[in-house]
């Protein structure tokens, strides 16, 4: 049975999909990598009130926000900064054309390119750096990530206090950002950030504090029969953000069984170690197909659809294999800061 580990796993493999040479020529206009991203957003609008409530509200509003942040910290940037040194070895071993999306080679020698791409939150801020150059082309989502976790506790303390209200303004930037994803305003400043994507993650912060919704979402079911509605209207609609945006609902469906799943029953081991190997996979899959087409792109001789597949079978067990390493050489020895900052003193007595 697909357990919530498993599905992000391959939510990963549809970025890698995505990015797969190859992909375009055979297939519609459906962007799955925007599918699979925005799906993500969902997971962690749901997953990032579910931690900071289960980990860290004990230790007060202060302490327990300090606490959150130091943990993302620790959960983003050494896997991140492990493949931004990744990528620039290979740069300096095959030269800038291994960095084709670049604007401008010439940005290679500009210390704000470093600073930008080393600090990752204000990445996708181009006026801010008067440049767009990223090393690691997928790392603008976690710029977007960054900006949502570092709003969770105040979020929280917000709808705490606030009730109706905090929930009216969640629902009205959420709003805001669902149009931008139909009209993007063309300014990646705007684009790519928190601002645009904010309807996938109010959804699950949503989702999460809303009981009757976790409920109707373990009705197999009615969400069998909603999946196959929204797959149709993907399939017969002429507009390709409405085919995006249906798909994405698919999946977040999907998603909102597996998380409620998650949240009621502990899963072993095995799904664990998928789930984990999600994020490194996303993050470090980008160099490993620039790699893989470089030695091999021209010696496979099949026609396109064959090229792609075989091609989209070695990305994604080459970069699941990096991942796996990159989990176990700095991901692990990680991990126990992480567990030794979240399960660290608590109160005696938690607040109320």
């Amino acid at each position: 049975m697909l357990r919530m580990g498993t599905w992000r796993l391959v939510l990963a493999w549809l970025v890698v999909a995505n990015h797969t040479p190859g992909l375009k020529e055979i297939s519609t206009n459906l962007e799955i990598g925007k599918v699979a991203v925005a799906t993500f957003f969902f997971i962690s609008g749901f997953l990032m009130p579910l931690t900071y409530d289960s980990h860290y509200r004990g230790y007060g509003a202060a302490v327990g926000a300090r606490k959150f942040y130091a943990n993302r910290f620790l959960r983003i940037f050494p896997i991140y900064w492990l493949s931004l040194g990744l990528t620039l070895l290979a740069v300096f071993a095959y030269g800038p054309m291994l960095m084709e999306h670049a604007t401008s080679p010439g940005e290679l020698h500009q210390v704000r390119t470093y600073a930008s791409n080393l600090l990752l939150l204000g990445l996708n801020q181009t006026h801010l750096w008067h440049g767009d150059f990223r090393f690691n082309p997928p790392a603008w989502t976690l710029d977007v990530e960054l900006q949502y976790y570092l709003l969770v506790p105040l979020i929280i303390l917000m709808t705490n206090f606030s009730g109706r209200l905090g929930a009216a303004v969640l629902a009205m930037f959420g709003s805001i950002g669902l149009y931008l994803c139909f009209r993007p305003v063309g300014v990646l400043d705007v684009d790519r950030s928190l601002i645009e994507w904010s309807f996938f993650f109010f959804l699950g912060y949503g989702f999460y504090f809303s009981p009757a919704l976790q409920k109707v979402a373990l009705r197999k079911a009615l969400l069998g029969v909603l999946c196959l509605a929204l797959i149709l209207i993907a399939c017969v609609s002429r507009h390709q953000n409405v085919a995006i945006l249906t798909v994405t609902l698919a999946c977040i469906v999907v998603s909102s069984y597996l998380l409620v799943l998650q949240q009621n029953r502990a899963f072993g081991s095995w799904d664990r170690l998928l789930g984990d190997l999600s994020y490194p996979t996303y993050i470090t899959h980008w160099l490993c197909i620039q790699l893989i087409f470089r030695w091999l792109g021209n010696t496979l001789d099949f026609p396109p659809k064959s090229k792609f597949f075989v091609l989209l079978a070695i990305n994604v067990v080459g970069s699941t294999l990096v991942a796996y390493a990159s989990m176990r050489i700095v991901g692990d020895p990680i991990e126990a800061f992480r567990r030794r900052i979240r399960d660290g003193r608590r109160p005696t007595v938690a607040p109320e």
